[in-house]
């Protein structure tokens, strides 16, 4: 539906693929199924660095 918009999209299969490719400039909106595999992983590390 996004797409369909004429608003680019890019999909991830898993969070580790996502973090790679991240940029710390990106702008623009971040969708994220929490359910996607390794989110736990990701949630995880999130608990551990605080």
């Amino acid at each position: 539906m996004i797409e369909q918009a004429g608003i680019p999209v890019q999909s991830f299969e898993n969070v580790k693929t996502f973090l790679n490719a991240y940029r710390a400039d990106f702008s623009g909106c971040i969708i994220i199924d929490v359910k996607i595999s390794g989110m736990d992983d990701l949630l995880q590390e999130e608990v551990t660095m605080v």
